[in-house]
């Protein structure tokens, strides 16, 4: 009996080497290039400032906004914008109750959809001459 414990431990231990010496890759959100809010407004289909009102995840995270002002698209009280659910995969990480520029494209689904690589930030770390460079935006009303 001591020699099978003995010889399955020898066995474990070499299968655990193995799996240690195999190198995997971890692949982590990598943005080409940081974009300014003015390239963010050009490359981008929705510019708006919100609040969020609810995230709700599943495959993705599902952002709902209450719209405050509006730079580009549909002048809509609320929208709804999706996000990968992971950061690794350059999801944004919205907060319930902050306020955001947004900055958003529809999918191959048509439904609107942001990640970290576009110029989405959350207003209270918003450049304030950048925002100037962009101009005041619409209300909605």
């Amino acid at each position: 009996m001591k020699g099978k414990i003995f010889v399955n431990s020898r066995f474990i231990l070499v299968l655990a080497g193995i799996f240690l010496a195999v190198q995997t890759e971890v692949f982590a959100c990598s943005c080409a290039k940081v974009l300014t809010l003015q390239e963010g407004i050009e490359r981008s289909a929705e510019v708006f400032q919100g609040e969020v009102e609810r995230v709700e995840i599943a495959h993705d995270k599902k952002v709902t906004f209450k719209v405050k002002k509006i730079w580009k698209g549909q002048k809509e009280a609320t929208k709804h914008v999706f996000t990968p659910a992971q950061g690794l995969a350059c999801g944004v990480s919205f907060n319930e109750r902050r306020e955001y520029l947004v900055f958003a494209s529809p999918d191959s689904g048509g439904n609107l959809y942001t990640t970290s690589c576009s110029a989405t930030i959350d207003m209270e770390w918003a450049v304030k001459n950048e925002l100037e460079a962009i101009g005041p935006g619409s209300d909605i009303a």
